[in-house]
């Protein structure tokens, strides 16, 4: 009898501490891309998005995903949550419940340093799914200390 609830904490606190590192890493890859960065390309299957005017894609929060929408001269926001996840090697991220249905899915997620000089290097971040193509890029100052 006691070696079943021993057996059932240490099943309950394994469990725990696998959920616990999947929170973990969404974190820490949340904050690689979080802030804004501008799109350079978006399409959904032929149609080309950054033609109709999405041109910024930010990430706050934790788990939203924003863009925004130049239509004329007004600005829309377009709102969404995220979440990173891994599939053997491969890291994806999940966008739900977006305004703009046609965004919802799974996405393999590419991050990339395209530029490199003393002063800043410029990050490029793609998302990739059957239907959908993102790539957005953002300039990171370096910051150096004392020599």
């Amino acid at each position: 009898m006691i070696k079943k609830v021993i057996l059932s904490i240490l099943f309950i606190v394994f469990i725990l501490l696998i959920f616990y590192a999947y929170v973990d890493k969404h974190k820490d890859y949340f904050k690689n891309v979080e802030g804004d960065w501008q799109i350079e390309v978006l399409f959904h299957k032929k149609e080309d998005l950054k033609e109709k005017g999405y041109s910024i894609i930010g990430f706050e929060r934790g788990n939203h995903l924003w863009i925004i929408v130049r239509e004329d001269r007004e600005s829309k926001f377009i709102t969404s949550k995220c979440k990173f996840y891994n599939i053997k090697d491969t890291l994806k991220m999940a966008i739900f419940n977006c305004e703009d249905s046609r965004l919802n899915g799974d996405y393999n997620v590419y991050i990339d340093t395209i530029q490199n000089t003393e002063a800043q290097y410029l990050i490029r971040f793609t998302l990739d799914s059957e239907d959908t193509y993102i790539q957005a890029i953002r300039p990171k100052i370096r910051y150096y200390g004392n020599r």
